[in-house]
């Protein structure tokens, strides 16, 4: 063996020592063919157990070159599809300063970028990656991948938007494949936020993609978790249909960066599946705004059986709405063991209202907690709570939410108002 052990932990290297050393010479070869043949498949399994690409052909090759080796093959457990969110030559960013300058940033239609020649050096999804692609994902290839991630990624030293297509593209090839070999995938995410999420033109992916008879046997079938983060709201069409196809969820993950409203969502999903009930047991929402209470509180009903983790953070509620989502959650779900609350607003007629969870006043910010907010309190090991947000996991959710509805209430940082649930309601009446 020519290992260095030094490398090696000292635990490792004294046990090693001490089985060679009660093991007759004539078995020596055979005690060292089986360490060998052992630490070969860790390490295999550490290195291929999850294996992520570019769209570019250098990096689709190096995957290819590992899917052509049997045991890396089977050993893949999870596979991610990295886009980039910037040009990678000068001449894309000079048209698309030019372009910004003529019709503003915020003019640009769907689609403009991936037209603009000479907008790449490499064509970032080539007829060449397309292939690739879909080699990937048939063929037996990732015989035992259950997890498929669509993600964005930043390039530091420029900071132009992706060149739509290339997530949409590889998205388009994932739900094909879906549909045509009903692979059982248990695990997606699309994670493109802001910058990266010009990638994705949902006004591309066609319905029949994810509305035919394959893919919502495969995706309803198996999926258990479903992360999707996007910005768009201009066409929902897609992000609707991929969760309202997934009727066995037990993870579901929203999040937007314009602020969606969460009504829109919840419409086009009953629209799909009316009897669309997964049995949910963890739930987060991000960036959702005006939230009708009469049906978040329907939403949050279908789960109460199953439902044991919920997160919400930067939503805008009608009025009245947190107090009536903390009553339900409280007196409705039993099972919870984990909350999650983080900058919460409520509308009301002559302004907007956010809720505070606490009468706490300024304290110095505890270094564990990685969020520029004032006003946060360790009030034991499994309870942080601040003037903006809470996080608990633990056995005593229902204590925690009792406490919630006694101390929590509502102002205006504005014009310095707070006032309770209860003087706000009687207001209204």
């Amino acid at each position: 063996m020519s290992a260095n052990l030094d490398l090696l932990p000292t635990e490792l290297v004294e046990h090693v020592c001490n089985t060679l050393e009660t093991t007759d010479i004539s078995r020596l070869r055979l005690v060292c063919r089986q360490l060998s043949e052992k630490a070969s498949r860790s390490l295999e399994h550490a290195c291929f157990k999850s294996v992520s690409t570019s769209l570019f052909p250098e990096s689709l090759n190096r995957v290819r070159q590992i899917l052509q080796h049997e045991r890396a093959n089977q050993i893949i457990r999870s596979f991610t599809i990295s886009v980039p969110r910037s040009f990678p030559c000068e001449e894309a960013c000079s048209e698309h300063f030019q372009l910004v300058q003529t019709q503003g940033r915020d003019n640009l239609p769907l689609g403009i970028l991936q037209r603009l020649p000479g907008n790449c050096r490499k064509a970032l999804f080539s007829a060449e990656a397309n292939k690739a692609l879909r080699e990937l994902f048939t063929d037996g290839s990732l015989p035992n991948c259950r997890s498929f991630t669509i993600k964005g990624t930043c390039d530091d030293e420029t900071f132009f938007p992706t060149i739509h297509g290339s997530a949409t593209d590889a998205l388009l090839a994932l739900l094909s494949h879906v549909s045509e070999s009903r692979r059982p995938i248990e695990a997606f995410t699309l994670e493109l936020l802001h910058d990266e999420a010009g990638a994705l033109d949902p006004v591309r992916i066609p319905a029949s993609c994810y509305r035919n008879p394959g893919f919502t046997e495969a995706w309803g079938g198996n999926l258990r978790e479903l992360c999707l983060s996007f910005w768009d709201d201009r066409n929902l069409d897609p992000i609707i249909g991929l969760i309202a196809s997934a009727v066995n969820l037990t993870k579901l993950e929203l999040r937007t960066t314009t602020y969606t409203g969460f009504d829109k969502i919840l419409n086009g999903i009953y629209a799909y599946n009316q009897s669309w009930e997964p049995p949910l047991r963890q739930l987060k929402l991000q960036r959702f705004k005006d939230v009708n209470p009469g049906g978040f509180l329907t939403f949050l009903l279908s789960f109460r059986e199953t439902l044991q983790g919920i997160s919400l953070s930067y939503m805008t509620l009608n009025s009245g709405s947190w107090h009536q989502t903390l009553f339900t959650l409280l007196h409705c779900h039993l099972h919870l063991d984990s909350i999650y609350f983080l900058l919460l607003c409520e509308t009301y007629p002559d302004l907007n209202y956010r809720v505070r969870f606490c009468p706490v006043e300024s304290e110095d910010l505890p270094t564990n907690v990685p969020l520029n907010l004032d006003s946060w309190r360790h009030i034991s090991k499994n309870l942080v709570i601040g003037a903006k947000g809470l996080r608990y996991e633990g056995p005593e959710v229902a204590a925690v939410l009792r406490y919630l509805l006694s101390t929590s209430h509502v102002y205006d940082p504005h014009r310095s108002i707070k006032k309770s649930w209860t003087e706000l309601r009687g207001s209204e009446d």
